[in-house]
């Protein structure tokens, strides 16, 4: 369903409320924020901030999850305009949940997510300042899509003269991408 979040949203429900019907709840959190990332790429921000309030309440999920969650609010939250303390504040905790449980790949998604909301911001230079010291974490796997997207930003950041990157130099927000399969 990548691209058509408004095919897959009845779908993800569907298969959410089957799920939990069956009494598992080992995966209930991660398959919740699914969710939420289509409902954030459909328009439905409050809709999708809901779901993520009912999933991370429930105490459902793994920190794992809590790593993911937090990054995909940030992200609908900034979509949705929210005061930049507030957006800041979840992104770093993101960040801290993903390196709590040394889940680096977790940790640089959360961080290539905040880089972009920053320059957006007018802090090109803290962005790529953040960005860079995860992505120099990594030694292997320079190839795999997170490090690309990760590289991609970087680039576009170092090389740009001022804030007037394009959505296509930096990519899209999280809130408007199409969803991206569960990270390791």
């Amino acid at each position: 369903m990548l691209g058509r979040a408004e095919e897959g949203i009845p779908i993800l429900r569907a298969g959410l409320d089957k799920y939990a019907a069956s009494g598992q709840r080992s995966s209930l959190e991660s398959f919740s924020i699914m969710l939420a990332e289509a409902l954030g790429q459909s328009g439905s921000v409050d809709a999708a901030l809901a779901v993520l309030d009912v999933a991370a309440n429930a105490d459902i999920g793994e920190e794992f999850d809590r790593a993911y969650g937090l990054r995909v609010r940030a992200e609908l939250l900034a979509a949705d305009a929210a005061a930049p303390a507030n957006v800041a504040a979840v992104y770093d905790a993101a960040l801290a949940a993903a390196r709590r449980i040394g889940a680096r790949s977790l940790a640089l998604r959360a961080a290539t997510s905040y880089a972009r909301w920053l320059h957006a911001q007018g802090r090109r230079h803290q962005a790529s300042a953040r960005l860079a010291a995860i992505y120099a974490e990594f030694t292997q796997g320079l190839e795999t899509i997170v490090l690309r997207e990760a590289r991609g930003v970087l680039e576009a950041l170092g090389n740009s003269a001022g804030p007037e990157l394009s959505a296509a130099e930096l990519g899209t927000t999280g809130a408007s991408r199409a969803p991206a399969a569960r990270p390791s």
